[in-house]
């Protein structure tokens, strides 16, 4: 049995082969930037308020060790 290995690491040459045009635009626009930052700001309000929600409703835990 015969492996063939492929020793060519440049991906830029193998893209066009596939039909493919290497693009990634490393930039954000004003409304980019603040749905990132607003969504960001939301699930961290969401975790906050989901913990203080539980912890004031259901107390904190009673279980653990040296407690019965």
């Amino acid at each position: 049995m015969q492996v063939t290995t492929i020793t060519e690491h440049d991906d830029d040459a193998i893209l066009p082969r596939f039909g493919y045009r290497q693009q990634f635009v490393r930039s954000l626009r004003h409304f980019e930037s603040f749905a990132v930052a607003f969504s960001f700001i939301s699930i961290t309000t969401g975790i906050f308020t989901t913990f203080a929600f539980a912890l004031a409703t259901a107390g904190r835990g009673r279980s653990g060790p040296g407690r019965s």
